[in-house]
């Protein structure tokens, strides 16, 4: 897929836009430069270009001679700007699943950037890895890496100090703000831009989990399983202990069995036992889920499939339309959905 294929989330470029007004910049003549509309920027959930995006860096870029740009910019980062993978974050238990969360839907934030996670027994590695274009950019990468160790230490509470950080570009003949951003030691033409932190720093627990999205969550798994009935059955249980876990992945039979303090064979033979199998309980959870959230208008396409624990718009797309004939957009817009 070319560069110009490629989209990312309205939230990146206003984001952009907010951070160089607050330096200085004029936010029309920046998004004239770059043919970003108002229309286009209506909505934080609905997606753009990457190549606008990269147009918007550029104009930003061209009209501030900051060495420190792109760490600036990120000052004003926080999660919860991510919308509901943010609030997903927050929602995790440790930093670790905040990340490998972040990590599965980063594509869904840009196409242009995949976010892998690596560790060993000592360390946990934040790599990010930009299309060819973004990676010609400095500043894009020192926003992003700075961002990602601003979200760290935002989601612990805690003063995180890395073990490195590693750039792919040269050394620059100022290095001051790196150091005071992320007081380490810096690398600098890495093969990879990387954020590396302790292991034991992955443990740290989420100092708040987020209570918007815990009890947004709550009260839906209450009415499903409530409109489902099976009360006091296996069923009801798994049905629970899946739309709690949903929105890391997809559920499996040994995690399941795990929350339920029983072996994978005896919950399956239970499952049996009632008449169902555990993927015919997920397909149904999610199946009547997926119209229930869907009355949501809040909620965006893509975050019905985060919530439901696909991992490609896409996926949640064909299955939807073998669920009911039609796309998830096409039901939002159609009379039996407002019936």
């Amino acid at each position: 897929m070319g560069i110009y294929e490629l989209t990312g989330l309205v939230r990146l470029p206003l984001g952009l836009l907010d951070g160089a007004e607050k330096m200085g910049l004029d936010r029309e003549e920046l998004m004239r430069a770059c043919d970003l509309t108002v229309e286009e920027l209506a909505n934080p959930d609905d997606r753009v270009p990457v190549v606008k995006i990269w147009q918007l860096w550029n104009a930003v870029i061209q009209r501030l001679d900051d060495p420190a740009l792109g760490l600036k910019l990120a000052a004003g980062f926080h999660a919860r700007g991510l919308g509901l993978i943010g609030y997903g974050m927050h929602h995790s238990d440790t930093l670790r699943d905040a990340l490998r969360r972040f990590e599965r839907f980063s594509h869904i934030i840009s196409e242009a950037v995949q976010i892998r996670m690596e560790e060993s027994d000592s360390t946990f590695t934040i790599v990010a890895v930009a299309s060819h274009r973004f990676g010609r950019l400095r500043h894009p990468l020192d926003a992003r890496l700075a961002a990602l160790f601003k979200m760290s230490c935002e989601l612990t509470g805690q003063e995180i100090v890395p073990i490195e950080v590693r750039f792919s570009y040269p050394r620059p003949a100022e290095t001051t703000e790196h150091q005071r951003v992320f007081r380490c030691p810096l690398r600098f033409d890495a093969s990879e831009e990387a954020l590396v932190l302790r292991r034991a720093d992955a443990d740290l627990v989420i100092e708040t989990a987020d209570e918007t999205l815990g009890g947004y969550l709550d009260r839906l798994a209450e009415e499903i399983v409530a409109s489902l009935g099976q009360k006091g059955s296996w069923i009801q249980e798994v049905r629970r202990m899946m739309w709690e876990q949903l929105c890391s992945g997809q559920p499996t039979v040994e995690r399941i069995a795990t929350a339920l303090s029983m072996g994978p064979r005896t919950l399956q033979r239970r499952l049996s036992e009632e008449g169902v199998s555990f993927s015919r309980v997920l397909e149904d959870l999610r199946r009547v889920m997926a119209e229930r959230l869907l009355h949501d208008r809040e909620l965006a396409i893509y975050e019905i499939a985060f919530l439901l624990g696909y991992s490609e718009p896409s996926t949640f797309h064909r299955a939807f339309r073998r669920w009911y004939g039609v796309t998830p957009l096409e039901y939002r817009h159609s009379p039996r959905f407002t019936t």
